[in-house]
């Protein structure tokens, strides 16, 4: 009797781990079902994918990462060329201007450079710390390229010269330059949000409301709001005259990556979602999300706001489809 009680717990035992185990495999099959809105993905020699950019007229991406390789996908035909190959120096910038330039940097401070169309290798000047982020504008006397320093210092070059600015920061994250090209809007690894005279590199005025680093900074369509997120997860639209905070919401987890798409706000979060927001005078209101299934490292939305394509420290990028309304 005790044999046969003892064969008949084991027997039970083992039937219940097997409705356990397929209770597991039909939950991890399902957390793997990818959502409506999944285009496609676009996969890549390179491993280790943290940074991604759609190109000007989002015909075109660009991606790097933490091995410090960089390529250029062609999205008509999926296309796939190498620009830099892995040379264990991670990438902390990587960027497309208007005119086709391309620059990524790295930790070590090196800088690379391409131009499109033939993304031709380009010299460029090296500063010695980390260019963290980078901004462009084009003024009468031509090209205003604006480098962001691991440091807190920011560097201006124009064709008269170069100019290394002092500021708050411990560390640049994030800068823009508004249209009229008079003024530089910069956050840091502090939380402040930085005013600055274009020329001069004085200081305008700041917003102090964010408790930790602010790693995006985007400027509306129309420049008169910038859009802020930090790695607490707080989103917030300032208002770029007054540079008072107009509204605030709270995601989960840390902003990992923002864009405007005319009067909505698209934010993407290491909690794995796509979140788009309405954004009224007093509020933002969540419209939709996406629920990718992974953390995401890095965000970047097409021009015509159709498309977000995203990256998760792995090799491939993944494009989801951006609906009106829900």
């Amino acid at each position: 009797m005790t044999r046969k009680r003892t064969l008949l717990i084991s027997a039970g035992l083992a039937t219940a781990m097997l409705v356990v185990a397929g209770v597991y495999v039909a939950a991890t099959s399902a957390s793997r079902q990818l959502p409506p809105e999944f285009a496609r993905s676009i996969e890549t020699p390179t491993e280790s994918l943290t940074l991604v950019r759609f190109g000007p007229e989002g015909k075109s991406l660009l991606a790097g990462g933490a091995t410090g390789a960089v390529v250029a996908v062609t999205l008509d035909t999926d296309r796939v060329q190498t620009l830099a190959q892995a040379n264990d120096d991670p990438l902390t910038c990587l960027v497309e201007f208007p005119d086709g330039l391309i620059l990524a940097g790295a930790a070590s401070g090196h800088l690379r450079a391409w131009t499109r169309p033939e993304l031709k290798k380009t010299p460029a000047s090296s500063p010695k710390l980390a260019v963290t982020c980078a901004a462009f504008g084009i003024e009468q006397t031509g090209r205003r390229l604006v480098l962001g320093l691991s440091d807190g210092r920011v560097v201006i070059t124009t064709p008269e010269g170069e100019q290394i600015l002092a500021t708050r920061h411990r560390g640049v994250k994030s800068l823009l330059i508004t249209p009229d090209g008079k003024t530089l809007i910069s956050s840091g690894s502090e939380g402040l949000v930085l005013w600055l005279d274009a020329d001069s590199g004085s200081l305008l005025g700041e917003f102090k409301g964010h408790r930790t680093e602010v790693s995006s900074l985007v400027l509306s369509p129309d420049a008169t709001r910038i859009a802020s997120g930090d790695w607490n997860g707080e989103l917030r639209i300032l208002d770029v005259k007054t540079r008072r905070e107009m509204v605030t919401t709270q995601q989960p987890e840390a902003v990992s990556g923002l864009a405007w798409r005319g009067e909505r706000l698209v934010s993407a979060s290491w909690d794995g979602r796509i979140r788009v927001w309405n954004v009224a005078a007093k509020s933002l209101d969540l419209a939709f999300e996406i629920d990718t299934g992974r953390p995401i490292h890095g965000l970047s939305v097409s021009p015509d706001g159709t498309l977000a394509a995203t990256v998760c420290g792995e090799s491939t990028i993944e494009l989801w489809q951006l609906p009106d309304s829900r």
